[in-house]
Parts: C-alpha cells; sequence; structure tokens
C-alpha cells in the first residue's frame, strides 16, 4: 500500500514536470529605442483588454533589443505588443518561436505632438510568416472597407447615425465600422454590397494563409460583422461562429464581432424580451438571468451567453445604465460559477477595472527621484491632502497647465501637497525645464514608464489626480488648474479640519 502510495506521487510529480512551456524570443534594432527599457506584453483578454507582460529588456547604444520568455503556457498564435514610453508596435506570432524584426524611424516630431505613438513592425525572418500575413490582411481589409464599405454605410444611415457615426470613428473597440469620409460617392445596393462581402471573404486569403486558424478568425470574424451591417440576423451570426464551447477572448476580431452582437443584450427589443430581461437583471441574481435566457433562447452555447453577460454589464455600466454595485455583483457570480477559465478572469478583471482610478480606490506606490536625485515614493503623500499633476515638456498644453499648477500652490492657503510628475523619455529634458527657477510645487521625475500610465489610468498628459490623507482618490476625475480644481481643494480642506497638518511631507 505504501509502495503504491510513493508510485501515485511520484507519477504526479513526474507529470507536473512535462508541463510543456513554450518560449517566444523576439529580437530587433530600433534606433530610436537607443539604451531604453523595452517591454513585451501578450494580450490576454480583448474584453477587459487584460494584457501580461512576459518580458522586458533595455536596449544597447544601438538600439539592439532581444526579448524573451520561457515560461509560457500556450503554443496558440497570440498578439504581442512591444512597447517603449510611449511607442507601442503591434506583433503577431506563435508563443513558440524566434522572430527578428525590423521598425522603422519614429520621427521626433510626431513624438511631440503625440502620447502615444504606433509605429509599424516588419518581420525580417522568424519561425513563421504570420505576422507578414496578417499585416497583409489588414491591408486588404483597410482597402475594401474604403473602396466599398463606406459607400455603403454613408447610403444606408442618415440622420442620427450619421451623427452617431462622426462620434464614434476613432472608437477603440470598433474603428473599422463606422465611415471616416463622409463624402459623397456612388450608391451601392444592398445585394451588391453582400456579393462584395462574399468575394472578399473567398480570396482574401491564399491557400497556405486559409490553414491558419487566427488568420481564418479575422477573415470570419469581420466579415461576419460586415454581414450584420447589411442586414444579416443576429441570430444567424451566433448560429453560425457563437454555438460551441470555444471563447478566444485573445483574439480581437473574435471579441469585435461579440461586442456587436451582446453589447445590447439587456437592452434590446421586443418589448417582451426587453421587459423580461431587465427585471431578470434587477434581481441581482444570476440564476433569475439564466431563467430568463431559457425563455428567450438566443444564446445556446453557456460559455458565450457568458461572455455575452461579461461584454453587456461593462457596457451598460460605461453608459450609466446600471448602478457599479449590480454590476459588481453580476459579474462576481458570474466569476464563482463558470467553468471558463477564460471568463473568470475575465470578470474579475472588469470588476477591478470598475474601480481602478476611481472614488476611494487606494493610489498605488512608485518611485521617483526630485531636482537634488533624492529618491521619492507615494506613500510619503500619506497624512496630507495631495494633487498630483503629470506632464511632460514636450507637450505645450501640459506645460502651461504646469505653470497653472504652481500658481495656485502659491495662492492657495492650506496645509496640502503639490505634486508635479515629469514623464519625459529623458531625465535631461526635464532639468533643463525646470532649472535656474524655484518651486513651491514638489518637482518630481518618473519618466515616461508604460506601468506608471497604467496604475494612475493616463490616457494623455497633462493628467491631474487629487489624492486624500489615507491614500485615496477623492473623485473619479480631477480637473487641471485652469478647469477649478483649486476650488475643489479648498472645499475640501474647509470640510476636514480634523485631517490636516498629519503629514510628514518635506521639501526638496
Amino acid at each position: 500500500m505504501v509502495k503504491n502510495k510513493w508510485s501515485l506521487i511520484l507519477i504526479l510529480f513526474l507529470n507536473c514536470l512535462s508541463l510543456p512551456l513554450w518560449a517566444i524570443t523576439i529580437e530587433g534594432t530600433a534606433t530610436s529605442f537607443a539604451q531604453a527599457s523595452v517591454t513585451l506584453e501578450m494580450a490576454l483578454d480583448f474584453v477587459s483588454m487584460e494584457r501580461k507582460t512576459i518580458a522586458r529588456c533595455t536596449a544597447d547604444e544601438n538600439g539592439f533589443f532581444r526579448l524573451e520568455s520561457s515560461e509560457i503556457l500556450t503554443s496558440e498564435t497570440r498578439v504581442f505588443y512591444i512597447r517603449t514610453g510611449r511607442f507601442e508596435g503591434v506583433f503577431y506570432g506563435n508563443c513558440n518561436g524566434h522572430y527578428t524584426i525590423g521598425i522603422a524611424p519614429i520621427s521626433e516630431e510626431t513624438a511631440i505632438r503625440y502620447d502615444k505613438i504606433e509605429f509599424p513592425v516588419a518581420l525580417i525572418n522568424g519561425s513563421d510568416s504570420l505576422h507578414t500575413s496578417a499585416v497583409r490582411y489588414f491591408k486588404k481589409y483597410e482597402t475594401f472597407l474604403n473602396a466599398h464599405y463606406y459607400d455603403y454605410a454613408l447610403q444606408e444611415f442618415s440622420g442620427s447615425e450619421t451623427q452617431r457615426v462622426q462620434l464614434l470613428k476613432h472608437s477603440k473597440n470598433k474603428p473599422d465600422l463606422f465611415p471616416t469620409d463622409l463624402n459623397n460617392r456612388d450608391s451601392i445596393t444592398t445585394s451588391n454590397f453582400r456579393k462584395m462581402v462574399q468575394n472578399f471573404q473567398d480570396t482574401v486569403l491564399n491557400s497556405c494563409e486559409s490553414q491558419l486558424v487566427f488568420l481564418q478568425q479575422l477573415r470570419d470574424y469581420d466579415m461576419a460583422k460586415m454581414e450584420m451591417v447589411a442586414g444579416k440576423s443576429k441570430s444567424q451570426v451566433i448560429a453560425e461562429l457563437f454555438a460551441n464551447s470555444s471563447i478566444p477572448l485573445h483574439h480581437p476580431a473574435f471579441v469585435q464581432c461579440a461586442e456587436m452582437i451582446f453589447s445590447t443584450l439587456f437592452t434590446q427589443n421586443p418589448k417582451a424580451h426587453f421587459l423580461s430581461a431587465q427585471k431578470a437583471l434587477q434581481s441581482g441574481q444570476l440564476d433569475s438571468i439564466e431563467l430568463h435566457f431559457a425563455k428567450f433562447p438566443i444564446i445556446p452555447s453557456l460559455p458565450n451567453r457568458q461572455l455575452a453577460y461579461a461584454i453587456s454589464l461593462r457596457d451598460m455600466l460605461s453608459r450609466n445604465q446600471i448602478p457599479i454595485a449590480l454590476h459588481d455583483a453580476l459579474l462576481q457570480q458570474l466569476a464563482d460559477r463558470t467553468t471558463s477559465k477564460e471568463i473568470k478572469n475575465c470578470a474579475l478583471q472588469l470588476i477591478d477595472q470598475a474601480h481602478h482610478c476611481k472614488k476611494n480606490a487606494l493610489a498605488t506606490d512608485f518611485t521617483s527621484i526630485d531636482l537634488k536625485s533624492k529618491p521619492h515614493q507615494a506613500k510619503e503623500w500619506e497624512g496630507k491632502l495631495t494633487y498630483v499633476f503629470f506632464y511632460a515638456t514636450w507637450n505645450g498644453y501640459a506645460m502651461k497647465q504646469l505653470q497653472a499648477t504652481e500658481n495656485m500652490a502659491n495662492s492657495i492657503q492650506g496645509d496640502f501637497n503639490v505634486v508635479a510628475i515629469c514623464m519625459d523619455d529623458k531625465e535631461e529634458s526635464w532639468r533643463k525645464a525646470t532649472k535656474g527657477k524655484k518651486w513651491k510645487c514638489q518637482m518630481l521625475y518618473a519618466g515616461n514608464v508604460p506601468e506608471l500610465r497604467e496604475i494612475y489610468c493616463i490616457n494623455a498628459l497633462p493628467h491631474a489626480i487629487l489624492i486624500t490623507p489615507d491614500g485615496k482618490y477623492v473623485q473619479d476625475y480631477t480637473k487641471l488648474p485652469e478647469a477649478g480644481v483649486g476650488a475643489q481643494i479648498e472645499k475640501w480642506l474647509l470640510a476636514h479640519p480634523d485631517q490636516i497638518g498629519k503629514g510628514t511631507w518635506k521639501e526638496n
């Protein structure tokens, strides 16, 4: 009996050792990367937009970098992001491959004008040619949109839809579903448009590319969006593409198609469905929602139905159609009950995002340096109300707001911190811009690191947050100085006299 027990333990141990771990290496040279920190991220979930950092290195003086990761638990094709500062490039490849890439020079003028720059990545050689095929597909798809789709959309959609087109033409999640060129062109009938869609679907991939699952899905889900625009029913698309248990949340086209179908899951017509869905939703119980969809079986596949719940709850919260407590409660139930690891992780990520950088959320600690090169940590702010202003010297508007921040620090009476954090790529540019002036603000340099942008939800510069003495966000959104944040600070100081003067903050 003892012998059998130890044999079983040995077998389990050997099975653990034999779990497959895949390795990826991406290397290349970019002159603009010289001596910069370069990060490799892998997209995990395009619903919650979660990424995982899998490698990081410092490029040499010539801009050569080598990103390696040997602990990936899948060999599937994935979307990777190569990042340095505010520059980002997309790469498509297998998690078990070795690739050499090329990156075009990045214009300094472009870098000055914009916070985030996307640079094209070209595959020089590698374990497979998926990236080249994906880039070729996207170019053909863009040509199709410009040549045919926008004409059809302009003819079919008018009035409020045209306004919606103008509002959503730069949408993050669905940038290719709305016209960007509003010039009148020759009309195209729906039947002809459908034929064009079918012809594109039949010819866009060559025989070798058609064997690659990632490209097949890219084509099929993109074309399903076009077909729905042309009148194909959502139920038909669900039956064709969302009927099985497969939910590749790491595939951007799958998620975009799912969002187009499921975003209005609880708010769509007919009236009977809407009333029943709203009643089930307001109950706050996942069981009631399941009973509703047993009555209206529009999504037979349980994993895809759970995906639909996640997408719809996310979008309703962003539109202020449900309270955050209901959003969190239903997603937590979903995470607790689902057997899908992907859905569970997605639901938990959405809950976390709903509170990240919001009122009462805890500010995350990080390290920066002052003008004397002394390191500081964000936890030093504890004990005082703190206004934190993020800027970059290359951003003219941010520099104007920096001066307004300094003026505010000098004019408001009260015991509080004003901290200005520079996110320039190079420390010397920060020192040059701040040299020769005595600052009331605490002047710090953090650099343009992606992690700082993420933990403080910095999508553009300038950016500001107001933090309570116990390290929590005062509001979801903090105004800039010229928008009147000074009045908000004075109001808070008057309302919380017992929390003033307890800090340990020290000037430079």
